[in-house]
């Protein structure tokens, strides 16, 4: 709880739309970051397809926030190879790395 006292009082809360929810909430939660009101949020919620990221979110220990995340990349490096990477945050670089159905 000491953690909580340090926060403001508010969450903030992301919806579904299937994989898209959680494309949506990965690149609005970047940038809360980047804007620096994420840290000061003392709730998250999602719900539906948002679920898919805020699970991953929330039981992954491997990295930390700003490499769960990643940088958002300018049009022009929006290349397969730059999306796959872990620039674009290892919540899409690590799923890439299992094997694929051909």
């Amino acid at each position: 709880t000491d953690y909580l006292n340090g926060k403001d009082n508010f969450g903030i809360s992301f919806s579904g739309g299937g994989l898209r929810g959680a494309g949506i909430t990965h690149g609005a939660l970047r940038a809360l970051r980047n804007a620096g009101i994420l840290e000061r949020a003392r709730y998250m919620t999602v719900s539906s397809g948002s679920t898919w990221f805020g699970v991953a979110l929330h039981y992954q220990t491997k990295d930390s926030l700003d490499e769960f995340l990643g940088q958002t990349l300018p049009p022009e490096y929006l290349t397969k190879e730059n999306v796959t990477s872990a620039i674009s945050g290892t919540f899409i670089s690590r799923p890439v790395l299992f094997p694929q159905r051909i």
